[in-house]
């Protein structure tokens, strides 16, 4: 019987989503996209404005874009990538789209500014050919925006990324001893040949997660392109005589996908990529992969970083892969309502999700996997991020307690967690109840948040105040149930 524990902490409010029996195995449809507001609208068709290729020098009076240009689509202009790219910046005003043929772009950084848009397919069509968005910066220093670099980047503005529709996680079926170089899973919905997977641990080491790619796909049968070096659990026990049972089955991810946004290798392994929504834009971003993210050792470079959102409910994270990040997950940092399922984040330094600032609220996190996380290393930590690096004492006295990393970091019980899965874990916690936010915030002054802005500075975090107390007070749950850790 494999090291696993299953949280179901329950709480007696209603039921996230109708679908509930076929959670687990279902693609991401629209109609499984529900938030506290119902299901996200999509933004408004592009206008139908001539489309201007990026391969006609026309376009761009004369001469195509080389590796050294800052690229500007001013607004108005709608340009359609139809070639292979490499640019050193672009900067979107207007439209940027992408043919239905495959394609990569390579640039230091992509900032689709206000009024601007990004699209690679749409909820339903979404995008089939591949495109790989490469992100090439090299110089750390730079800072563009108030942004860093070696980003894509939205704000005030529409971003649409969608790839083909695949399933993202689910579960051995039957366990698989070590040295198998073949598994069975519930459903291979879509996968194939030469597809990244991670296998769960199911013992007592977190490190017995193991990335392996698929070199053979019979029905739900796999054939990998290496020996498994651990046990994985793949069965559902009864408990004695009761009939009740337990599912143990170790959770099998898809890492890969056809729409793949990435960090080129540098000579610092610590500074990958990023991915930032701000001020009043709209993300709606499905089926996508999001490779070596994640800038180590530096505040609000994430992977996936939602910040100060004007309204969340219009935006989602569905379905994807977030892979090998230098730090952090999903970070959400004052903003309420965002929506997250089906999504599988593996292989991070830092928490893997994280409610940044402890006034975000109503957000959804719905079937997520979380695998892998893992604490920054000590020689990496910034002041601010004092619960999640390396532990090298029994305690830290910033904090006053053992430092730690989780899959779920939660500042703030008014968010609705149901039906996730969390593994593998090194020196933390699963789900870990942090209310109050950590300790740079103890003596800022606090504003109960109206509609977000990007004025909305460093003033207006909590502080261990009245009006803090008085919002800490009422906010029970709004739902965190069928939440299951292990490893």
């Amino acid at each position: 019987m494999p090291a696993f524990a299953a949280v179901r902490s329950r709480h007696p409010l209603r039921s996230l989503l109708a679908a509930a029996a076929v959670a687990l195995l279902a693609g991401c449809s629209g109609s499984e996209l529900v938030n506290d507001e119902g299901t996200p609208a999509p933004p408004p068709p592009v206008a139908e404005h001539p489309r201007l290729m990026w391969s006609d020098p026309a376009t761009w009076g004369g001469a195509l874009p080389g590796p050294t240009t800052d690229v500007v689509i001013p607004a108005g202009r709608i340009v359609v990538v139809d070639r292979d790219v490499v640019v050193r910046s672009l900067a979107v005003d207007g439209v940027l789209l992408f043919a239905e043929r495959d394609l990569t772009l390579r640039t230091d950084w992509l900032h689709v500014r206000a009024g601007g848009r990004l699209q690679a397919g749409t909820p339903s069509q979404p995008r089939q050919a591949r495109l790989d968005i490469v992100l090439t910066a090299r110089n750390a220093g730079e800072d563009v925006a108030g942004l860093g670099t070696n980003f894509v980047a939205a704000t005030d503005a529409i971003v649409e990324l969608h790839g083909q529709r695949r399933l993202r996680w689910t579960l051995l079926d039957g366990t698989v001893p070590a040295g198998a170089r073949e598994i069975r899973v519930l459903s291979a919905a879509g996968w194939r040949a030469g597809d990244r997977i991670a296998i769960a641990p199911t013992d007592f080491e977190p490190a017995e997660l193991e990335q392996r790619r698929i070199s053979a796909v019979d029905g739900n049968r796999l054939t990998l392109d290496a020996p498994l070096m651990f046990q994985h659990w793949g069965q559902v026990q009864t408990l004695g005589d009761s009939g009740a049972t337990i599912d143990q089955r170790a959770p099998v991810a898809l890492l890969t996908s056809n729409l793949t946004l990435r960090a080129e290798p540098g000579a610092d392994a610590r500074f990958g990529g990023q991915l930032r929504v701000r001020g009043a834009s709209i993300a709606q971003v499905s089926h996508v992969a999001i490779e070596g993210f994640g800038q180590r050792g530096r505040l609000a470079r994430y992977p996936f970083y939602w910040d100060r959102v004007a309204d969340g409910s219009r935006s989602y994270l569905a379905s994807s892969a977030i892979v090998d990040s230098r730090q952090r997950g999903i970070v959400i940092n004052r903003s309420d309502a965002l929506l997250h399922i089906n999504n599988a984040v593996v292989g991070t330094y830092g928490h893997a999700v994280m409610l940044e600032s402890s006034v975000e609220r109503r957000n959804v996190f719905e079937r997520n996997l979380l695998l892998g996380t893992q604490p920054i290393p000590m020689a990496d930590r910034d002041a601010a991020l004092d619960f999640e690096f390396e532990p090298v004492s029994a305690a830290d006295a910033s904090n006053g307690g053992r430092a730690r990393v989780a899959g779920f970091w939660i500042s703030n019980a008014h968010n609705r967690l149901t039906n996730n899965h969390v593994a593998g874990v090194l020196h933390g916690n699963g789900y870990w109840f942090m209310e109050g936010a950590h300790s740079r915030f103890r003596d800022a002054d606090f504003c109960i948040p109206g509609p977000r802005t990007l004025n909305d500075n460093g003033g207006c975090h909590l502080g261990y105040n009245a009006a803090f107390e008085a919002l800490r007070a009422a906010s029970t749950f709004l739902e965190f149930r069928n939440n299951t850790v292990h490893t």
